[in-house]
């Protein structure tokens, strides 16, 4: 089978898996968005804030390493790996527990200080998940993982209608939250082949705290990269501002995110074969970052150019997000460009370049929180965090450029398009406001400039052109 032909059955399979799983997560959100409002969707973007927190500041990866280390098949490398998922869950509730006051206190919503206390069981529960679904995966039985993943999403899409009718407000998405993790143990027990246990090497403990540091220092960075708006903001502005920008950036980034995680499982394999090849290499990566550009600006400008998606979907209650859902989409798009940097750059063996590109994104945060220490309001917050994602992007193109010899030219022609095709008509439709506000008349002008949009990528990116006619060839080719 070539090549192609592999990476177009492995996006088939892997894209819809993972656009399944998103598709419920945002059917979830949009359910408990319609029925409880922006002041209670605020409250729950502290919640949500508050978990990624404890999450990616306690993230030792110990499933990655059961995965990739020679010893990990064995029954007591795997015990070792559960009473560090133990241990690490015990402590960041206790943490988390003793952290409810202070940022109830930082948020100024005493009223949630239970809700937080409560909210501090959910790692402990979480700690008992059975981890043999990463041996598993070590055979290549992705299904236990996938099962992990979805299911629990799907239940808990499942329970928010009823449990936003039954309890009217915020304790609805703390339900749901704390629904998750249950289902997420309960499924892992289910998918397992041999009983949950705890066990202790000291060899294999050393390995996993020599394996994990280093990713929990970048998981700490990236929370502050990924939650640090909106922790600024539920401490400068109210509830109901927060939860505006909690659901629009949740929607302006959906389908950046979500292609960024499954990209790398396309293409790492494909770039690192050819990484000692260096013309090679230099061809396959300006491809690969040609693609990321074209997909970033395919999936951010539709954002930027109808807004009335937000209240189209969540209601008149969320309008005022339509004003900034589009500039949140670019940052999102910007974010997804900057993956593929990351890409080339790990297909090297170069974790590096992520690290200094996630330490200059934090400038944009900095610019945040002068905004609002000045007043200042919600949209230099965003721009603020634009900014920061244009900044990353230019010290992880240094970095491509330094370390990894490829054409500054090559690289930043993409980049500079893509930044052009969604700056400008955000300046056009979201500042300026030259654009219709009728919903039918503002669908039928962002479908006829998203088509020109199109065609001019097609016709500017001469090698994800001729990838794209070789592909569509394949297709058409009958089996045999």
């Amino acid at each position: 089978m070539s090549q192609r032909k592999q990476l177009v059955r492995g996006a088939a399979l892997v894209g819809g898996l993972q656009f399944a799983g998103r598709a419920f997560l945002f059917v979830r959100n949009l359910i408990l968005a319609r029925m409880l409002g922006p002041d209670n969707m605020g409250v729950a973007a502290i919640f949500v804030v508050t978990l990624s927190f404890i999450e990616l500041s306690s993230d030792l990866s110990v499933t990655k390493l059961i995965i990739q280390s020679p010893q990990g098949a064995r029954p007591s490398f795997l015990r070792t790996g559960q009473t560090f998922e133990l241990a690490r869950g015990l402590l960041m509730s206790l943490v988390l527990f003793a952290l409810a006051w202070p940022a109830a206190l930082l948020f100024d919503e005493p009223q949630i200080l239970w809700a937080l206390q409560l909210l501090a069981v959910a790692p402990f529960i979480r700690a008992f998940m059975h981890l043999d679904f990463a041996q598993q995966q070590r055979r290549l039985n992705y299904l236990p993982t996938m099962l992990i993943d979805a299911l629990p999403i799907v239940i808990t899409t499942l329970l928010a209608y009823p449990l936003a009718l039954w309890l009217h407000d915020w304790r609805a998405y703390l339900a749901v939250l704390m629904c998750q993790p249950l289902a997420a143990v309960a499924t892992s027990r289910v998918v397992a082949r041999r009983p949950w246990r705890v066990g202790w090497n000291k060899r294999y403990a050393r390995g996993f705290l020599k394996f994990g540091w280093p990713l929990l220092l970048n998981g700490v960075l990236l929370f502050w990269v990924m939650q640090g708006d909106r922790v600024l903001l539920g401490a400068y502005v109210d509830m109901a501002v927060l939860g505006l920008f909690f659901v629009a950036a949740n929607l302006g980034t959906l389908p950046s995110l979500t292609i960024a995680s499954f990209g790398g499982v396309l293409f790492l394999a494909p770039l690192s074969a050819c990484r000692d090849d260096v013309e090679k290499f230099r061809k396959q990566a300006t491809l690969v970052l040609q693609g990321y550009c074209a997909i970033a600006v395919l999936v951010a400008t539709p954002f930027v150019l109808f807004g009335q998606i937000v209240p189209l979907l969540y209601g008149e209650k969320f309008l005022p997000a339509q004003a900034f859902v589009g500039w949140l989409a670019i940052a999102g798009a910007l974010r997804l460009i900057r993956a593929g940097t990351t890409l080339i750059a790990l297909s090297r063996g170069d974790s590096q370049t992520s690290m200094f590109a996630t330490i200059a994104r934090l400038t944009g945060l900095a610019l945040a929180f002068v905004a609002l220490w000045q007043g200042y309001g919600i949209m230099l917050v965003i721009y603020a965090a634009v900014v920061g994602e244009v900044v990353a992007l230019a010290v992880a193109t240094w970095r491509l450029k330094k370390v990894h010899r490829l054409r500054l030219r090559e690289i930043c022609g993409p980049m500079a398009l893509a930044l052009l095709l969604m700056v400008g008509p955000a300046l056009v439709v979201v500042n300026f406001g030259y654009w219709p506000q009728q919903t039918l008349a503002a669908l039928g002008a962002a479908a006829g400039v998203w088509g020109v949009i199109a065609l001019a990528l097609y016709r500017l990116l001469p090698g994800m052109r001729y990838e794209l006619h070789q592909t569509v060839n394949m297709l058409r080719r009958p089996r045999k």
